[in-house]
């Protein structure tokens, strides 16, 4: 393990060197959208290793709002869009190399001239948390960006197959993982989740009480 500082290190031109030595992949997760040397640096690293290489996640208004649009282009390949429905922002900042070592902090991987810091592991334990936690992340993103199908949207969505064979088990069993969520969260009523939890487990006739 390392630790740097921007008040005494160039933790940038450090990330930089990191990047340079990467062989096979590279994951950032970040709330900003890199730029300056470190963008350069996956530049060149897709350049050598190819754009299915690099795999980066971001925050979904900070990456709409952005109009870095060399960086969006350099992830366009692998690129998650981290929304939330409860209205909390994806703030992680870390970068796996190689899945053997993991450079994380308060550094947002963007120039704005604030002090930050930066700690770079490479002990398989620690990096393997990282790897698990970005592959959570990416669950995360793809549940929450189901947003839109709250309360009645929700089941409306089921009532609309014609009958229960209609729904895979596969289906069956996203509808009940997202009827939970939003439960949870309180974005349906208790009518609704019970009403949703009987469809799912009892068939689309059970309609009573919707």
């Amino acid at each position: 393990m390392k630790v740097y500082f921007s008040t005494t290190d160039s933790i940038d031109l450090i990330i930089k060197e990191e990047i340079d030595r990467a062989q096979k992949e590279i994951k950032v997760v970040s709330y900003l959208l890199p730029d300056n040397c470190i963008l350069s640096a996956l530049h060149n690293f897709v350049s050598k290793c190819g754009s299915q290489a690099l795999f980066g996640v971001f925050d979904e208004r900070t990456y709409h709002k952005s109009i870095n649009h060399n960086a969006k282009n350099i992830f366009s390949f692998n690129t998650e869009i981290v929304s939330s429905a409860d209205g909390c922002r994806m703030h992680e900042k870390f970068i796996i190399i190689d899945g053997k070592k993991v450079i994380t902090g308060s550094f947002n991987f963007h120039s704005f001239g604030t002090i930050d810091n930066i700690i770079v592991f490479d002990e398989p334990d620690i990096v393997a948390e990282f790897a698990k936690e970005f592959e959570r992340i990416c669950c995360y993103k793809t549940t929450k960006n189901r947003n839109d199908m709250r309360g009645d949207n929700v089941l409306n969505v089921v009532l609309t197959a014609e009958s229960k064979r209609d729904i895979s088990h596969k289906t069956e069993k996203l509808i009940k993982s997202i009827c939970e969520f939003y439960h949870k969260k309180k974005y349906l009523t208790e009518k609704q989740f019970k009403v949703l939890k009987r469809i799912t487990t009892g068939g689309l006739d059970d309609r009573s009480s919707v």
